[in-house]
């Protein structure tokens, strides 16, 4: 588990969990509630054993609040600690196979992995709470109220979260069935330079992929526009999307005729299209006027497999984003790296 820090001065040490934590539920019950003495805690981002038996005292007087190290303590920072040792290992994934393919330079990891999870969990609250623990690994999230939560209790700058603009199925369902002019309209004039990304399976991805990515004029958009296109699949199986599914003996009716850009993956078919060059390590990387990104339904399974199948095909690891979202980051408990908070110690009229 990675731990969060608490300093032994919180009026003079560096913003920290714990601390604002406490400053949190301050503000909440007021300032008479309970006031803390004395935080340790370990420094952060330290990687604990799951079974370590190393302890981390937390004296703290609250005369008025005796519920109040349950609340403040193990109620607001299981969570985010949780999310920040889930966070770590998607960048342990996404950092090997960067390694492998040749493309592990400064920032590419860092932007790789975004975090998609506010409208999946469980309040406001839980999402502010988490981003920060995916924040020590990544830079992106679309979690952006939480810029401002992070500014009042951790003292964080305004460009502590990256985040590009991201269309959703009922913004391609408004342009009705013209996915041509959908995708003409969004990257010329809504967001004519810059990063965005486009979600286009709303009907068939594959259809967008072959028929639309392939038009004269939406290529030549793309290509001569100031910034990145991203394509987002956002369903299906993410690993036989992005990678190729060899199997398509059964596929659906109105996928038939697409047989072969589904056994190639999205990646090589946007190479196909878009073309690239090969890095150093004589792998392929994307044109960078096109990329991908997959925000469904990620695990780091499925995170782990979409780097392998990369790499088996040639391709750069850094030619997919992925979106990890409340698929991660709801579907844990403050049991799943087995986070207590107990009370080991009292002093009675002392």
């Amino acid at each position: 588990m990675i731990s969060s820090k608490i300093s032994r001065s919180p009026s003079s040490a560096p913003p920290n969990l714990a601390y604002h934590s406490i400053r949190y539920l301050t503000n909440v019950l007021g300032t008479e509630a309970f006031t803390p003495y004395i935080l340790i805690w370990s420094p952060l981002y330290v990687h604990q054993p799951r079974t370590s038996s190393e302890r981390s005292p937390v004296p703290i007087k609250m005369p008025r609040c005796l519920f109040a190290m349950s609340i403040s303590i193990s109620c607001l920072i299981w969570q985010p600690m949780t999310d920040a040792t889930i966070a770590d290992k998607y960048k342990r994934i996404l950092t090997k196979y960067a390694k492998l393919t040749g493309c592990n330079q400064t920032g590419r990891v860092f932007n790789q992995g975004g975090d998609f999870s506010m409208r999946g969990m469980g309040s406001p609250e839980a999402a502010y709470r988490g981003t920060p623990g995916h924040l020590l690994s990544f830079g992106g999230s679309a979690t952006v109220p939480a810029r401002n939560y992070l500014m009042a209790y951790y003292d964080a700058k305004p460009n502590v979260i990256a985040y590009a603009p991201s269309t959703e199925h009922s913004v391609m369902e408004s342009y009705g069935r013209d996915e041509k002019n959908a995708l003409l309209q969004l990257i010329t004039r809504v967001y004519p330079s810059g990063t965005v990304t486009i979600v286009c399976d709303t009907y068939n991805l594959w259809n967008v992929v072959d028929n639309v990515l392939t038009d004269k004029e939406v290529k030549a958009a793309i290509m001569n526009r100031n910034g990145k296109v991203n394509i987002r699949p956002d369903s299906g199986e993410p690993v036989d999307i992005i990678g190729g599914d060899p199997n398509t003996a059964n596929i659906s009716e109105k996928l038939r005729g697409f047989e072969q850009t589904i056994e190639k993956g999205l990646v090589q078919r946007l190479y196909e299209i878009f073309g690239g060059t090969k890095n150093e390590a004589g792998f392929i990387e994307l044109d960078p006027h096109i990329g991908c990104v997959y925000g469904d339904s990620i695990t780091p399974e499925r995170a782990e497999a979409i780097g392998r199948d990369l790499y088996e095909k040639g391709f750069a690891s850094v030619s997919v984003g992925l979106g990890i979202g409340s698929y991660t980051y709801q579907y844990m408990t403050r049991d799943t790296l087995g986070f207590a908070l107990k009370g080991t110690a009292e002093i009675i009229n002392g």
